[in-house]
């Protein structure tokens, strides 16, 4: 595996963690929010995720591909920090926001980043075993990490928001080294 490819996969795996997935439920209602609230929230991530996409697609595109995935992970750690400093609605409401333009911002990036840096080095017909490895550290890792976000937010309610921003930060330390693409 090419130094590139497991660059990507660390990438993947720091941005997709997220030990609070199992938990947000939870949390966000231990912090006051009620269930009209909690899914007025979702409602809105999701729509503002969509909208989001062809802005972070062009900022992708123009300034490139590795910044974007910089960007976003950068973004994430400070929705995380969000969701544990400011827990109220509008503190919920910022923090998915900022989610919806980290994921936004890494969605098509890092699969162009990678398809890219695969053909500059002629490997393009590996593109598709890179994807899916990447895609497969992914869900190990996902799998660990979510079942063990119960027991983290028995030691503190937060643990699972640092740890996820511990992530993202690492996340960032892959992406910084990511080599820089040649278009």
């Amino acid at each position: 595996m090419s130094r590139t490819i497991r660059l990507y996969c660390g990438f993947q795996v720091g941005m997709t963690i997220l030990f609070w997935v199992p938990i947000f439920y939870t949390y966000q209602i231990n912090q006051g929010l009620t269930d009209a609230e909690y899914f007025q929230i979702q409602s809105l991530y999701y729509f503002i995720f969509c909208g989001l996409e062809l802005p972070t697609g062009f900022f992708a595109d123009r300034w490139g591909y590795k910044l974007s995935l910089m960007s976003a992970a950068v973004v994430m750690a400070a929705s995380n920090l969000v969701a544990i400093f400011w827990t109220s609605f509008s503190g919920f409401l910022i923090h998915f926001i900022m989610i919806a333009l980290a994921r936004s911002l890494t969605s098509g990036a890092g699969s162009a980043y990678l398809y890219e840096s695969m053909k500059n080095a002629n490997q393009v017909h590996l593109y598709k075993k890179a994807e899916a490895t990447s895609r497969t550290y992914e869900l190990v890792f996902r799998i660990f990490g979510w079942s063990v976000a119960g027991f983290l937010m028995g030691f503190h309610q937060t643990l699972p928001y640092w740890l996820t921003t511990v992530m993202c930060l690492v996340a960032f330390c892959f992406a910084y080294q990511l080599p820089k693409l040649e278009l």
